[in-house]
């Protein structure tokens, strides 16, 4: 990505252009902050999940990601299709998906996702976060008696 004031998808990578052109898109159209981005960053990541799959046939493949690259997400100033996350497209390309999220209260997957194979743990962000800016104001508090 080039660094500046908006972040964008590098086009200057083969696999990455490749991407972007067979979905459409522009290098400004694909900023890591709106949902072009992140469609062409989840198909790339499945794509390049499909090689690896089709070269060593693992039982599971595990994916550490955002619930916007997970389900997508709409609302809260959000919009990324559930269509073009990664869980739509694993579906699509014939994996069996079981998406493991931690939601806050007040946040929930989109309403059209699949959830018979869901697991979400709801409430757990809330306390992940509040553990963590907890810790995070602990740790500046020590530094400033020092």
């Amino acid at each position: 990505a080039e660094f500046g004031d908006i972040d964008f998808l590098d086009d200057q990578d083969p696999l990455t252009k490749d991407t972007m052109d067979r979905l459409g898109y522009d290098l400004y159209d694909t900023t890591l902050q709106n949902p072009a981005g992140l469609h062409v960053r989840n198909l790339f990541m499945m794509e390049r999940t499909q090689e690896q799959w089709d070269i060593f046939k693992p039982d599971v493949i595990i994916h550490t990601l955002g619930l916007s690259h997970v389900f997508g997400e709409t609302g809260r100033d959000k919009n990324f299709p559930y269509l073009q996350s990664m869980t739509s497209i694993a579906r699509h390309s014939g994996f069996q998906v079981i998406p493991f999220t931690f939601t806050a209260n007040d946040v929930a997957p989109p309403a059209d996702t699949n959830f018979e194979s869901n697991i979400n743990v709801e409430g757990w962000a809330n306390l992940c976060f509040k553990w963590r800016s907890k810790r995070k104001i602990e740790r500046f508090k020590r530094r400033d008696k020092t």
